[in-house]
Order: structure tokens, then C-alpha cells, then sequence
């Protein structure tokens, strides 16, 4: 009798442990598993780098930050950052997302190789100035999150075909508007490696792991 509880003991364990070591192993691997590569917004995995060779970054912009002053590709370059879309007046998705973005921001306070940046989607309105007392606001620190403004053709350009935050059409015309709650992910390549909503407490938790794989 004793025997045969030792047994069933045993078998217990063995199985105990089998079962405990494959949701580790399940955890790291997922843990570590490869950011894809975004292309037109759509995700790209298990790319050779051949194929990584003919994926084109974000493309170069030149825009104007909360001090007046110019913003261009040098803010980034060979810096893992967070990009979104956003307007002052807005006051559904965008105070979210500008809480979470302040969030990532204290995540990585220390990190100088991370910068964020909000790009305005209602340039008419959202002067330099108002740029600045948003930042304020969420208590940016400029320089690691800025916040950018221009005309809005060439916003909505990049959004559009820089970014692809969007999948809508527009000219960036008087009756094109985009409002999104996405948060786009380039690396220091300028590869766009992940998009997350802005909106939701676990999206931004893990766009924060995946930065972290990223670094």
C-alpha cells in the first residue's frame, strides 16, 4: 500500500513539474519571440535579411516642436520611438493615450536611446504654444517627448504613408480628418515594429515589454 502511494506520489510530481517547466519555457519563448516588421501596416514575420534589405523605414520629415522650433529625423536617429496622433481639443481617446504616453515616459526617464513624439492632427488650432502648455500638462520632458506640428498636408502624409497609422484615404484637405488611437513602434533602423492602443492599460504594457526587447 505504501508503495503504491508512493508511486501515485511520484507520477504526481513528474507530471507537476513537466507541466510547470513547459509554461516556463512557454513564457520565455513568447517572452522572446521577434518583434515582426511592419510593412504598409501590416506585420511581416520570420523576414531573411534579404527580404529585411527591401523594407523602407519611416521616411525623413521636418516639422515644427512646442518651442518653435524645427523637429526633423535627428530627434530620432539611431533611437527606438513611440509616435502618435492627437489634438488638443480632443477629449475621448486622446487624454488616454497621452496618460499612457506619460506612463512610458517614467518607464524610460533614464533611457537616452528613447524618445516619444505627438504629432498634432489638427495643425490649424494646435499652435506651438498650445503644444507647450499640453506638454505641461503631462508633464513631458522635451527632451525625450516632444510634440510637433506643420501643415496639415504634410501631416497627414506621413501619418498616412509614413506611419500608416490610418487606412483611410485623404489629401489632408479641410474635410480630412484623422483621429486615431494607435502608438506606432520604430526601432533604431526606423523599422516600424509594433502598433498598440493607446487606449487600453494592457496594449501599453506591452508595447513597454516591447521596447524593452527593442533595447
Amino acid at each position: 500500500m505504501l508503495k503504491k502511494n508512493f508511486a501515485y506520489l511520484f507520477l504526481a510530481s513528474l507530471t507537476l513539474i513537466s507541466l510547470t517547466g513547459f509554461t516556463v519555457w512557454n513564457y520565455i519563448e513568447k517572452s522572446n519571440r521577434d518583434l515582426p516588421y511592419f510593412v504598409n501596416g501590416k506585420p511581416e514575420n520570420s523576414l531573411s535579411d534579404a527580404q529585411k534589405d527591401n523594407i523602407i523605414p519611416v521616411p525623413s520629415f521636418s516639422f515644427i516642436n512646442q518651442n518653435f522650433k524645427p523637429i526633423s529625423q535627428q530627434f530620432i536617429k539611431d533611437k527606438i520611438w513611440v509616435a502618435d496622433f492627437f489634438f488638443t481639443r480632443c477629449t475621448t481617446i486622446c487624454p488616454k493615450m497621452s496618460n499612457h504616453l506619460e506612463k512610458v515616459q517614467k518607464e524610460f526617464a533614464s533611457r537616452s536611446d528613447f524618445k516619444l513624439i505627438s504629432f498634432t492632427c489638427d495643425p490649424e488650432r494646435d499652435t506651438p504654444e498650445k503644444l507647450s502648455n499640453y506638454a505641461a500638462e503631462y508633464h513631458a520632458d522635451t527632451s525625450q517627448w516632444q510634440f510637433a506640428t506643420g501643415t496639415k498636408q504634410s501631416l497627414y502624409h506621413f501619418a498616412r504613408k509614413g506611419l500608416n497609422v490610418v487606412a483611410t484615404d485623404g489629401d489632408g484637405g479641410p474635410n480630412d480628418f484623422i483621429h486615431s488611437q494607435n502608438l506606432v513602434l520604430v526601432d533604431k533602423q526606423g523599422y516600424v515594429r509594433g502598433y498598440y492602443d493607446g487606449t487600453k492599460e494592457e496594449a501599453v504594457q506591452q508595447l513597454i515589454k516591447d521596447i524593452r526587447k527593442l533595447q
